[in-house]
């Protein structure tokens, strides 16, 4: 007699790996219908529900937009048409959190590439858009993971060594920006000041990177998990300086 339970539990398991891959495309589905929103409000100027009204948005030369209102105005004069919207990296800050990261990317009717970082707000109906940062795509070079790993290990390294204020002088660019839903921490003077804890003796805290993610060859987008003091998500902005080295110039912890 012939046996079938091998192909009852082949057919079984094809079953599973089907429905999983149904609940994982239909979480991708609702990870982007709020980029679809996005876009729907860029492509008709229909912004209602789009950004929190404390939302942020950081500019190519590091320069900050606040608010909502001040937001739309300066997304209008854009005047893009975007035909296809990506999330590459969608995670939440904790497993509790009303707040998830996000790398992504759209195309342009002119058949420009940009890349957005965000952070979403998800204490609401439905979630808003609290910081902003996008910046076109460009060449890259091939080194440039490797770069961003060596200042990585020397930003863990200085970390360790609880010196807040070397810390922020050796990796931060000199108008770096530090955000943890709190109001905007600006300049390397602030940031030193805010991270004082970091001087602590019992201090310690390694990055671990999930997503490092380059626009161009000056920019590169970072998501990751801490581990050690803190034990949440992290957020990086790499940018790189006219001498070619490599600083953080925006950080999040929410």
């Amino acid at each position: 007699m012939k046996s079938y339970f091998p192909l009852i539990a082949l057919l079984s398991l094809m079953a599973c790996q089907t429905t999983e891959r149904s609940a994982l495309a239909e979480k991708q589905t609702q990870d982007l219908i709020p980029n679809v929103r996005w876009i729907e409000a860029v492509n008709n100027q229909q912004w209602e529900n789009i950004y929190h009204k404390k939302a942020i948005k950081i500019e190519a030369d590091g320069s900050l937009i606040k608010g909502r209102e001040a937001i739309i105005e300066a997304q209008k004069q854009k005047k893009w048409q975007v035909e296809v919207i990506e999330t590459i990296r969608i995670i939440s800050t904790h497993r509790d959190s009303s707040y998830q990261y996000e790398i992504g990317q759209f195309l342009t009717s002119d058949r420009k590439t940009y890349y957005h970082l965000l952070i979403w707000n998800l204490e609401g109906e439905q979630p808003l858009r609290e910081l902003e940062m996008i910046a076109s795509g460009g060449t890259l070079d091939s080194g440039i993971l490797a770069a961003i790993d060596q200042r990585r290990a020397e930003w863990i390294k200085l970390c360790n060594e609880r010196d807040a204020a070397n810390l922020v002088e050796q990796l931060y660019s000199e108008n770096a920006l530090y955000y943890n839903h709190k109001p905007m921490v600006e300049g390397r003077t602030a940031i030193t000041q805010e991270y004082s804890y970091m001087n602590r003796p019992e201090y310690s805290l390694m990055l671990n990177p999930i997503i490092v993610q380059p626009v161009n060859d000056s920019l590169v987008f970072e998501l990751g998990q801490c581990s050690g003091s803190y034990g949440g998500k992290y957020m990086l902005l790499w940018q790189k300086d006219a001498t070619g080295k490599w600083y953080v110039s925006m950080d999040s912890n929410v």
